[in-house]
């Protein structure tokens, strides 16, 4: 029994180390297309930059086609992996939780998956946003149990039914979401948006390409951690583990499978932007938002992706991918809270 309980541990310990890889895969991606400037998220709420609706569009459609396969070759094992789809979440409260989520991104000019990558890439103010958003988990974790303690059960909701495959709606969807970019592309080439960023990207890659990386590195995350992406999950993984489960006690790490996620999200994406800023020859860094609105949208972000139970690599990229109808409408809300912030900012 000792030897078996230490080959699982050996193994767990591969698979994390892989997860980080992969995780590399991203945050090199990230930082090659310049989508770790905060300008890029700041200016596509205001619709003068598609960078992020660039990548987030090819990142759900890559996710879509890539799962196709999967959802063939290891049928129960992906239909177990679709998490999104057993959450009993209420429209309610993924829809405000999301709104509040864009609001926060739109501040500080990020996204709970981007933190690590702009922290290794020197982003101005990346630690105020990082700080804000450990400062929003610890404030969500210690209001969750009265926040949502005599919330009425929902039925999780479905779209897929006994007649209806999984391929037979993402793969199609899929191609339309990609398709859309690459004509996106030849409408409002990438070059007028890498021009306008604070942040110096030599050869910078077009969304599209990590896209691609963030809907390929589904698969692995599917088969080695039994789940797909999401950003905000690591935050309160460690706020949970730092309090030795005081704060939000069903977070805590406890053993090596635990820490997949957050191996991938923080080691994983911090060292593929490093590198990539190495490869680059480390060119100037962005410039960030103050640090006191940096911290307010990071507090924004991450206590707004809780509330949701999703963030948007969680409900955005992973739970549209997995065709979850609360995730769609989270997606939209995303981008709604951020677009009316930036609205809103033009006249203050």
């Amino acid at each position: 029994m000792a030897d078996k309980a230490k080959g699982s541990v050996a193994v767990d310990v591969m698979k994390g180390v892989a997860l980080v890889g992969f995780g590399a895969l991203e945050g090199y991606a990230f930082t090659r297309t310049g989508i770790l400037d905060p300008q890029a998220m700041r200016q596509q709420m205001l619709f003068k930059s598609m960078i992020i609706m660039k990548l987030f569009l090819s990142a759900v459609g890559a996710s879509l086609l890539f799962q196709t396969p999967m959802s063939f070759i290891d049928k129960k094992h992906f239909a177990a992996t679709r998490g999104y789809n057993k959450k009993a979440l209420t429209y309610s409260r993924v829809m405000l939780g999301c709104a509040i989520l864009g609001v926060g991104m739109f501040l500080c000019g990020s996204g709970p998956t981007l933190m690590p990558s702009q922290l290794a890439a020197g982003v101005g103010s990346a630690l105020s946003m990082l700080a804000g958003a450990f400062a929003g988990g610890l404030v969500y974790g210690l209001l969750e149990p009265s926040l949502f303690s005599g919330a009425p059960s929902v039925k999780p909701a479905d779209p897929l039914d006994k007649n209806t495959s999984y391929a037979s709606v993402a793969f199609p969807m899929g191609v339309v979401l990609v398709g859309a970019v690459v004509g996106l592309e030849w409408f409002w080439p990438h070059s007028g948006d890498v021009a306008q960023l604070t942040s110096t990207v030599p050869n910078p890659w077009l969304p599209l390409y990590a896209g691609v990386a963030i809907g390929f590195n589904q698969i692995p995350m599917r088969l080695l951690a039994d789940r797909g992406q999401g950003g905000s999950t690591p935050v309160m993984n460690i706020i949970s583990t730092a309090t030795l489960g005081k704060v939000a006690p069903k977070m805590k790490m406890a053993t090596v499978a635990s820490t997949f996620q957050t191996l991938y999200v923080y080691p994983g994406t911090f060292l593929g932007a490093w590198l990539a800023m190495v490869h680059m020859g480390w060119p100037q860094a962005a410039v960030g938002p103050s640090s006191l609105v940096a911290f307010a949208g990071g507090f924004l972000m991450l206590f707004g992706g809780r509330f949701a139970d999703g963030c948007t690599c969680g409900h955005g990229i992973t739970g549209m991918s997995e065709l979850s109808p609360v995730s769609v409408a989270g997606a939209m809300c995303i981008f709604g809270g951020g677009i009316a912030a930036g609205v809103v900012g033009l006249f203050i």
